[in-house]
């Protein structure tokens, strides 16, 4: 097993050290709920400081379920910032600079959400 099988998750070392015996669900539910966690605060970070590049994705809507909906994008964009170390703050460009032609570009499914 390699040192650090999931590079996103702060120690899965310590998560297998409670019970190196414990099935891997258990594992998996650690990890999912560690990363769900950084989401959050990612997300609650972002909306406390409101940072250049959120400002195109406007206020939280007042109706508490497009408000959590709204919250999960921001917390999508905010995760995705920081796993591909993103520090560009142009708000056209939540996602970060546009890759050349060729070169790729960021998935699909994260672009559409933030055009939402």
């Amino acid at each position: 097993m390699p040192a650090n099988p999931l590079p996103w998750v702060a120690s899965p070392a310590t998560a297998l050290a409670a019970g190196a015996n414990a099935p891997p669900a258990r594992y998996l539910n650690d990890a999912a709920a560690l990363i769900t966690a950084r989401i959050r605060e990612l997300a609650d970070t972002a909306v406390r400081h409101r940072p250049p590049w959120m400002s195109l994705l406007g206020q939280p809507p007042a109706n508490p379920e497009h408000a959590r909906e709204w919250l999960r994008h921001v917390g999508v964009i905010a995760a995705y910032r920081e796993q591909h170390k993103v520090t560009s703050d142009d708000p056209r460009q939540v996602l970060g600079p546009y890759a050349e032609p060729g070169r790729g570009s960021p998935p699909k499914i994260l672009s559409e959400q933030v055009k939402g």
